[in-house]
This record gives structure tokens, sequence and C-alpha cells, in this order.
């Protein structure tokens, strides 16, 4: 089983292919298909601004980009962290788009980074993978998933070649030094 959010054709775009978006607001976390294309919920009809003091009022988002196909190809791979403001109220919010495009890329090279995320965004994102595809949980390596709090730290390291985090570092390695 898949997460879901992007169809698996060939072509130009095939990359995409295993490719998901989680929504984290407050410590909640939901699968959100339209985060892909900027169509989350909580990102429909907001004019997006240049610079985040036009949006004093903002509440914190996250996109969680996932990307899929850890071992035997099912499990997840890469989970990068974007922020986003956005101030429901005045429908306005900032985010930095390039980031954004830059975080899915990177996630889908397999990299692992979490940072901004307290404890219960982790949870929570975890959480949200294991309910909407527990299949997939189940064969995402284990420092991945510690990584997203579901299993206790430090108990698997990920294999050579495994996934790594922004600095370069093994996952396992860099949650235990931020931890």
């Amino acid at each position: 089983m898949r997460l879901q959010l992007v169809g698996t054709r060939s072509g130009p775009h095939s990359h995409l292919g295993g490719l998901a978006a989680i929504l984290v607001d407050g410590d909640r976390a939901t699968v959100s298909p339209g985060a892909l294309h900027a169509k989350s919920p909580v990102e429909q009809g907001v004019r997006w601004v240049d610079d985040p003091a036009q949006v004093p009022g903002a509440r914190q988002y996250w996109v969680v980009w996932i990307a899929q196909g850890g071992a035997g190809g099912r499990g997840v791979r890469g989970a990068v962290a974007s922020p986003m403001w956005i101030d429901r109220q005045a429908m306005a919010g900032y985010k930095h788009l390039a980031r954004h495009v830059n975080d899915m890329s990177r996630a889908l090279k397999g990299v692992i980074d979490l940072e901004g995320l307290s404890d219960a965004q982790r949870r929570a994102v975890g959480e949200a993978i294991r309910a909407r595809a527990p299949q997939v949980w189940e064969a995402t390596d284990p420092a991945v998933r510690a990584a997203l709090g579901g299993d206790p730290a430090g108990a698997a390291r990920p294999a050579e070649g495994g996934p790594t985090s922004r600095d370069g570092a093994a996952t396992g390695d860099r949650d235990a030094a931020t931890s």
C-alpha cells in the first residue's frame, strides 16, 4: 500500500510517484494530498506574500514531504519538514516556495530532516503514516521510524547508504545528537 498522493505514471514527472505530503497543524498531522500542489485545506484561498512581516498574526504550519521507496520499495525513505505561516482570518500567508521545492527534492533523495518539529509533531507525523498505510510504516527502516517518534531512539542504525539528515549524518546519529 502506498500513501497514494501522486500517481506512479511514467513520463517526465514520474520521479514524483513516491511523494506524499503530511500537513502538521499544532500537534495534529494529516495526510494532505492537496499540499503537493499548494492546495491543502489551510492553503486554499490564501494570498501569498513575499515577507513574513506582512502576516504578523500568522500561525505556523508544516508540510512534511514523505518519499516512499525504502526497504523493498515500500517504506518511507525520506522525510523533510517545510514551514509556512498562514493567517486564516486575513487569508494571507508566507512560505519560501524555493525551499519547499528543494525540500521535496531532498525527501525524494532519502534525506531525513525534521528540524523545527517538536517531538509531539514528529509522533503525529508517524501516527498519520501508521493510520493511513500501516504496511508502509512496517516496511520503513527502524531509524526512520525512530526519527518519526515511532521507535525508541537508537533501536537501530540505518544501513550503510541509508537515510541521512541535512548535514549528511546517518539519521540515527542526528536524532541521538538532537534528542
